[in-house]
């Protein structure tokens, strides 16, 4: 015959299987066992220094789990809350009231809407520009004989710029015109060129606007590779490198958050490569993208 359980250890026993196997509702708090295994607690409950008291269903009276069968290294890791009341407890004796748990918000959720800005430094460059102008202009010859201009086609005007018929002279013997006296020689015409020069300065102002975003689009902005424009973005970026040492940041806090998933690790990663100054790396752009679709992807199910 095997022996008895006494009844007190066997009313203990069913307690705690039939908790056990019952499973945690999506709400009810989780506390693991000295013997293994959580015991799912309803929302309401009491934290006393004698333990943890609350109301079975279809019990009429409360019932208390004592901190002895907790577990209390795995309680302080799971429970950090439930944990801080029960020190509290202890060391003032002060009860405390547990209220329904507020559903835990999406990490990826949470990530990818932290804001980002930046404000880059300003940039200008300095342009000047000389205009030169000239202006020809060109008087007729002047006839010394009359005194008068002369016609581009060589026929002499008077006063008025009329063409004046000449007659020629009577020739001499030797050869002369008139008396022996030399030809008149014709004057020639002038040419004035006046110049002129504009200079001006001016000033042309390359800062860029600032970013005022998410770290969502923040990140595909980035790791895109298909736009040379992105290099020269985060070539700005590298100039404010409290920007990747905040994204660095808020990576390895979404690691902590989601242990079991390598995504983080590697962006965190490329991000690091992405932040070195030298030649930007394609692939890091690349992994970043693919860890941007994989984060929003995550963030959209619960």
């Amino acid at each position: 015959m095997k022996p008895l359980i006494p009844l007190a250890r066997l009313a203990e026993f069913t307690f705690f299987s039939t908790l056990i196997l019952l499973g945690s509702p999506a709400s009810a708090r989780n506390i693991p066992l000295v013997k293994g295994g959580v015991l799912s607690i309803p929302d309401q409950a009491v934290v006393s220094t004698e333990g943890v008291t609350f109301v079975r269903s279809g019990e009429p009276a409360p019932f208390t789990l004592p901190w002895q069968s907790v577990d209390l290294k795995r309680l302080a890791q799971q429970n950090p809350d439930l944990e801080a009341s029960r020190q509290k407890a202890l060391l003032t004796g002060e009860k405390t009231v547990l209220g329904p748990e507020a559903p835990k918000a999406n990490p990826y959720t949470e990530f990818l809407n932290i804001p980002v800005k930046v404000t880059f430094r300003p940039k200008e460059t300095h342009q000047s520009r000389t205009e030169f102008n000239s202006v020809t202009n060109a008087t007729p010859a002047i006839d010394p004989n009359t005194g008068f201009p002369i016609s581009q086609a060589g026929t002499p005007l008077d006063r008025n710029g009329n063409r004046v018929i000449p007659v020629a002279p009577a020739p001499t013997t030797n050869g002369g015109v008139g008396n022996g006296q030399p030809l008149p020689q014709t004057l020639p015409g002038q040419v004035v060129t006046s110049s002129s020069s504009t200079h001006s300065d001016t000033t042309i102002d390359l800062t860029r606007p600032p970013l005022d975003t998410t770290v969502s689009a923040f990140l595909e902005l980035i790791s895109d590779d298909t736009k040379p424009s992105t290099g020269s973005l985060i070539r700005e970026l590298r100039e404010h490198p409290d920007v990747f040492t905040a994204l660095i940041g808020n990576l390895r806090e979404l690691q902590s958050q989601v242990p079991a998933d390598p995504a983080p690790s590697k962006a965190l990663q490329a991000v690091q490569s992405i932040a070195k100054t030298g030649p930007l790396s394609v692939d890091a752009q690349r992994q970043l993208g693919q860890f941007v679709r994989h984060a929003q992807s995550r963030s959209a199910t619960r």
